[in-house]
C-alpha cells in the first residue's frame, strides 16, 4: 500500500475505533444511569409502599375499633331481663366468650324478633337487632375473607 493512501486510512480507522470507543463508553454511563434511577425507584417504591401498608393498617384498627365497639352498644341495648336465654348470649357476646355455636343461636333469635316486628310499638330494640344481626353477619363474612387470605 502506498503511504498517501495509509495516511488517509489510518486516521479514518483510530477515527472510527475513538468513536466506537466514545459510544461504548457513554453506553455505559447510561446503563449505570439507569441501573441507578432503577434502584432509586424501588427504594422509593418501597417506602411509599410501606407508608400505604401502615396507614392502611391504622385505618383498618380504626374500623375494627368502631365496629367492635358499636356491637357491644347495641347488644347492651337488646338486653332485657325478661329474655334470658338471649342475655346469656348478649353476656357472652359483650365478654367476648361467645362461641361459633351460640353466635348462630343469637342470630336466629334476632331474626324472629325482627320478622316479629311490630310498627305500633317501639322499633328501638327491633333496629337495636337489626343492626347487631348486620354486624354479626358482618363479622363472620369478614373472617371468613380473612382466613381465605391466609391460606
Amino acid at each position: 500500500m502506498s503511504a498517501a493512501l495509509l495516511a488517509i486510512i489510518i486516521p479514518s480507522v483510530l477515527a472510527i475505533i475513538a468513536l466506537i470507543l466514545t459510544q461504548r463508553s457513554a453506553a455505559k454511563a447510561l446503563r449505570n444511569d439507569l441501573q441507578m434511577r432503577d434502584e432509586a425507584l424501588a427504594r422509593e417504591t418501597s417506602e411509599r409502599d410501606e407508608a400505604l401498608r401502615q396507614r392502611v393498617a391504622a385505618i383498618e384498627i380504626k374500623v375494627d375499633v368502631f365496629w367492635s365497639g358499636l356491637m357491644k352498644d347495641t347488644a347492651k341495648i337488646l338486653y332485657q331481663t325478661t329474655e334470658i336465654q338471649r342475655d346469656d348470649l348478649l353476656e357472652k357476646l359483650l365478654a367476648d366468650e361467645i362461641t361459633s355455636g351460640e353466635i348462630e343461636a343469637l342470630r336466629v333469635m334476632l331474626r324472629v324478633e325482627i320478622a316479629q316486628a311490630d310498627i305500633s310499638h317501639d322499633m328501638g330494640p327491633k333496629l337495636a337487632a337489626a343492626v347487631l344481626l348486620n354486624l354479626l353477619e358482618g363479622a363472620e363474612a369478614a373472617q371468613k375473607v380473612k382466613n381465605y387470605g391466609s391460606s
